[in-house]
């Protein structure tokens, strides 16, 4: 009977969850003994990526550890024999919810779309960064990948070079404002409209083993030239 009464429980769950889509909160057991944590409380994801949570139980000697899970928005990530699927572009909340005790713990996970080269018959402004790009004073792994990006739309994706043994980024990234300067405004489209502030350049790395996103505290300016070479790179710290 009691196996019954939680079961129903769940159920009763999952269906205000996809009754109302909004954000869940749950009651569960408030009791210090009795508490689940999950691993991750923020995870940055890529459409395609998964990731398999981790939770812990107080006390440890909890007898059942088995963990329903799920998500506010399964358009933006979903679960797949208990394996987080990012699905689309957005943001979510996920709950892990203990089945021996109703308690839980929540994760706020966002997904982007993959980062692609802008199509370049499209832009017809470009410059190129040849950067040293670093994460905590580190360089980057395998695992990163580098974008830079103009209020959050992507202008340009980082490909790995090498010369003469000095591995490089190089980023080649596209406008539609004609460059005028790094400190002036742009030319108006047209006559009669107002000068347009020139973009600022901001770099994100995504890493795809941690699934966390660095973003770098200073911007570039949008103007045209060629910042760094083989021989003096522009360094970029996130």
């Amino acid at each position: 009977m009691r196996q019954v009464f939680r079961l129903f429980y769940l159920l009763m769950i999952s269906f205000a969850l996809t009754s109302c889509g909004d954000l869940f909160e749950f009651e569960g057991n408030t009791s210090d003994l009795n508490k689940i944590t999950l691993d991750r409380h923020t995870l940055y994801l890529m459409a395609g990526d998964t990731y398999q949570f981790t939770a812990t139980f107080e006390p440890d000697t909890v007898r059942n550890k088995a963990v329903f899970w799920m998500s506010n928005n399964v358009n933006v990530a979903t679960f797949e024999d208990g394996i987080l699927l990012a699905t689309g572009e957005g943001e979510t909340t996920i709950a892990g919810i203990s089945i021996e005790h109703q308690c839980s713990d929540t994760c706020h996970v966002v997904v982007s779309d993959g980062w692609y080269l802008p199509d370049a018959n499209y832009f017809p402004f470009d410059m190129v960064v040849n950067a040293d790009i670093t994460v905590g004073g580190q360089p980057l792994t395998e695992n990163m990948q580098v974008g830079a990006f103009v209020d959050n739309e992507m202008r340009g994706v980082g490909v790995q070079r090498n010369f003469f043994s000095v591995n490089y980024t190089e980023l080649r990234i596209y406008s539609l404002l004609k460059p005028y300067g790094p400190n002036e405004n742009t030319f108006p489209l047209y006559p009669d409209d107002e000068p347009i502030s020139p973009e600022k350049i901001v770099f994100r790395v995504y890493d795809r083993a941690t699934h966390t996103m660095y973003e770098s505290s200073d911007t570039l300016t949008f103007d045209g030239m060629t910042h760094g070479y083989p021989s003096s790179l522009y360094h970029i710290n996130l």
